[in-house]
């Protein structure tokens, strides 16, 4: 919906002020959501809406057209499943072409390991856990 000829000026007029030139003020700008024109204020920031609504309802467009975390999720569940086809791909390309035994069974990716357990405090119940060589856990304070 933006104007591109009047983005053009106030990015053209920003950067000339940045720099120190001097550069005359547009008298009139469009707002960037319906194309108005809006005049400029003496001072301040050159206006890029009419009104808060339009500012509103383009912060709204913005927002709603980034993927949102399902999406994501779901397009990272799916690139997963592509890799796991390729991997069953590949592997029945190098017993198809007698690479590997065709009885051998194709390769299991390595379960990641899980991470242990820190403990930096002693539990409120006064019990202790003892010491199993993850970490630090005493670090020479007193409770």
């Amino acid at each position: 919906m933006t104007d591109y000829r009047d983005a053009g000026r106030r990015l053209r007029y920003t950067v000339d002020v940045a720099r120190g030139r001097r550069v005359k003020r547009p008298k009139t700008v469009r707002c960037a959501w319906c194309n108005k024109t809006i005049k400029v204020r003496p001072r301040g920031r050159l206006p890029v809406y009419c009104g808060r609504s339009h500012q509103q309802r383009a912060y709204e467009r913005r927002k709603w057209q980034r993927p949102h975390a399902v999406d994501l999720l779901h397009s990272d569940l799916r690139e997963m499943a592509h890799c796991e086809n390729f991997r069953r791909a590949v592997w029945a390309l190098f017993q198809e072409w007698e690479l590997v035994p065709a009885s051998t069974p194709a390769p299991v990716l390595p379960a990641r390991r899980k991470r242990a357990p820190l403990y930096l405090v002693k539990p409120d119940d006064g019990s202790t856990k003892p010491d199993d060589g993850t970490g630090p856990t005493d670090l020479g304070r007193e409770n």
